[in-house]
């Protein structure tokens, strides 16, 4: 099964953040997810994680065949002090109770200043999870610094960022995605020209997706290709 997949995408809950997002509705986002085929997605809000809003959203998404998961973008503190970003994404049958657990940790555990490698390798330990750092981006960890940490795939949005291809150059072996990044919402996907198609897919699931992100296979594609 042929999926597309978009996990970095952000909603008007990462204005908290101070962020500047453009955004008319969930349903005109949802429409537009719609129209450029989108089968998995997330909202990874900046260091906050909204219940109440990823529920509503995801209910949207169910009728139009769409698998919403619950995320967050944390800012993380490389090694040489300067602030990178990384995605987690959890599984969307998890309780209310359970995804209210992962907001307060948000809230006590996530401040916008950035989290030590250490605590970001810690966090959300009790949960079932997909790691993601950014990599090949300006936000971007370096090879020394995705030494310290565990994840599932890294993200980028040039397959020539010179970031990207230092990592890869010294050894990391990982899956390669590409999402939208998208804060503006009546140009989604905004500017990223790549975007994650995963082919062999057996069902559509957060198992089955975790699964073969860690093939370690590049899974970006040119858009003009899609």
């Amino acid at each position: 099964m042929r999926v597309k997949i978009d996990l970095h995408l952000h909603s008007f809950v990462s204005r908290k953040n101070g962020d500047a997002i453009k955004w008319n509705s969930l349903y005109d986002s949802i429409s537009q997810l719609i129209k450029e085929k989108v089968q998995i997605c997330a909202f990874s809000d900046h260091n906050i994680f909204d219940v109440d809003f990823y529920l509503e959203a995801r209910e949207l998404a169910q009728t139009a065949n769409i698998l919403l998961l619950p995320a967050i973008e944390v800012n993380v503190v490389r090694l040489d002090g300067k602030i990178a970003n990384v995605i987690f994404v959890f599984d969307n049958h998890l309780t209310k109770d359970e995804l209210t657990k992962i907001r307060t940790i948000t809230i006590k555990e996530t401040p916008k200043r950035g989290i030590s490698l250490t605590k970001c390798k810690e966090l959300f330990k009790n949960f079932e999870k997909i790691v993601i750092p950014h990599v090949g981006k300006s936000d971007h960890f370096k090879y020394e610094d995705l030494l310290k940490i565990d994840y599932d795939a890294i993200e980028i949005s040039n397959e020539n960022d010179k970031n990207y291809l230092s990592v890869i150059k010294k050894g990391i072996n990982s899956s390669v995605v590409a999402f939208s990044d998208t804060h503006q919402w009546d140009n989604y996907p905004q500017l990223n020209r790549l975007i994650t198609i995963i082919d062999d897919m057996e069902e559509i699931s957060f198992k089955e997706l975790k699964n073969q992100l860690n093939k370690n296979k590049n899974y970006f594609k040119r858009r003009i290709d899609d």
